[in-house]
């Protein structure tokens, strides 16, 4: 590491960043000159060129630090944890790769989809040691539906999962020791929620739809029954689009924003045993 105090260091990072060397020693040399005295105008002038041969050496340190982990390649990883939406923690080299649905405890076979900077993305090709945690779906759109992330693993436990994510968030804001309590959990986790918000559209066949959104994406994807909405809400939804079909109600398109408001909402009050149908427009 250097400390540079003349605006010969600039020649210098741009040395360091072409060998891809650490960028410890350009942020030391910012904040040194920052620190000088130097007259404003050099000092701004000096800094923009520190900020290109600082960027300059990152994509060269980036792309030392990712030729440990390729995308599109397979790789055998054990899960070591999970995270707070639920996904598979794995390491390669320690490298940090997210693994949607895996559970920690199994050994998976996976395929890298995406690199970013310090983590990566792998979808499951295999599981060769599965947890005894694991379920099967209860529901048959699970897999593509954006609205659940837990219900592959057993109920009971993802009631300890939640109670550790609060527990590592406290831990690492607060230096005194709070304990968090376990999660208390429902009787019977189905139809809960008291909010139905189903969209409307067209399939790629051009044919009128109703029900959720898979994952990340606007594509609608048919629910014939959710397992964590309100019933209620679910019925009222269904007798909307059965009238929505019958007189041929065009939905809005996201593209062009033309059609009628078919985007609903319905929320269901169980104590009060009342419901609320929305009609969202864009």
């Amino acid at each position: 590491m250097y400390i540079a105090r003349s605006f010969t260091a600039w020649r210098t990072a741009r040395s360091t960043a072409k060998k891809g060397s650490s960028l410890c020693s350009l942020i030391a040399s910012i904040a040194a000159w920052q620190s000088s005295a130097v007259a404003p105008k050099r000092k701004i002038l000096f800094l923009r060129k520190m900020n290109f041969a600082a960027r300059r050496g990152c994509e060269k340190v980036i792309k030392l630090e990712n030729e440990i982990i390729e995308k599109n390649k397979e790789y055998i990883v054990d899960i070591i944890d999970n995270g707070y939406e639920g996904e598979g923690i794995a390491k390669i080299n320690d490298f940090t790769v997210f693994v949607p649905t895996a559970i920690k405890g199994e050994k998976c076979k996976i395929l890298i989809v995406k690199v970013h900077t310090t983590y990566a993305y792998g979808k499951i090709l295999e599981i060769i040691e599965r947890s005894e945690k694991r379920v099967e779906p209860d529901c048959s759109t699970y897999k593509r539906c954006g609205g659940c992330n837990l219900r592959h693993i057993e109920y009971q436990y993802t009631l300890k999962m939640k109670q550790q994510t609060v527990q590592n968030l406290i831990s690492k804001s607060t230096k005194t020791p709070i304990r968090v309590n376990e999660t208390i959990g429902m009787v019977q986790p189905y139809y809960y929620r008291n909010k139905l918000q189903y969209p409307v559209g067209l399939d790629k066949n051009k044919e009128i739809v109703m029900g959720v959104f898979a994952k990340r994406t606007h594509e609608i994807i048919p629910v014939s029954k959710c397992m964590i909405q309100n019933e209620k809400a679910e019925e009222i939804a269904k007798y909307i689009f059965e009238l929505v079909k019958q007189y041929n109600i065009p939905p809005i398109l996201s593209v062009t924003h033309t059609g009628s408001p078919l985007n609903k909402a319905l929320y269901s009050g169980a104590l009060k045993n009342l419901t609320i149908l929305n009609f969202i427009t864009n």
